[in-house]
């Protein structure tokens, strides 16, 4: 419905007959004047957590949004209203880029997120973006201990990037 905005929501459609048929659409979030964009859903625990790009701030960073299995977004997460958490656990300066996020829970837990970022002194243009990992809790909070698995020079990106367990003990970054 926003096709005379930047704006865009996320919301989801379920089938529980293998996909022959949908239920009724239901929005998921969405923020004013912004663009919520890119969702990663994964069932963590007793919830659905998903991460997005927000860009809030001017500049993608990212967000999870949240519901309980029983509420399956029976209220969609508005603006800054419950369900929505700014996922970093030590906010970065508000000129870096943090898009295109990606979710993984690892077997101790704890929840990986990815995220292409201008972090690290580099230039904060979509073509200087390189791939970040942090860890987060076992409830896919407190994301910190960053790091980045592609040791790329400034003028060298990675974008798109996604997570796979490879076994119980190795991490595929993808990117």
């Amino acid at each position: 419905p926003y096709d005379r905005s930047n704006e865009q929501e996320i919301g989801v459609l379920t089938s529980t007959d293998g996909g022959d048929t949908w239920g009724n659409y239901k929005r998921v979030c969405f923020r004013n004047g912004c663009r919520d964009g890119m969702p990663v859903p994964k069932i963590i625990g007793d919830e659905i957590v998903v991460a997005i790009e927000d860009n809030k701030t001017g500049y993608f960073i990212p967000y999870t949004v949240r519901t309980t299995l029983s509420e399956n977004w029976s209220q969609p997460v508005l603006n800054d209203g419950p369900g929505r958490d700014y996922s970093l656990k030590v906010p970065l300066d508000h000129g870096i880029i943090l898009g295109a996020p990606y979710l993984l829970q690892i077997p101790s837990g704890e929840v990986l997120l990815s995220y292409q970022s201008t972090q690290g002194g580099r230039p904060s243009v979509a073509s200087s973006q390189t791939m970040q990992v942090a860890i987060g809790d076992n409830t896919a909070i407190n994301f910190d201990r960053t790091t980045q698995p592609f040791p790329l020079f400034t003028n060298q990106q990675s974008t798109w990037n996604s997570l796979m367990l490879w076994d119980e003990q190795t991490v595929l970054a993808v990117g």
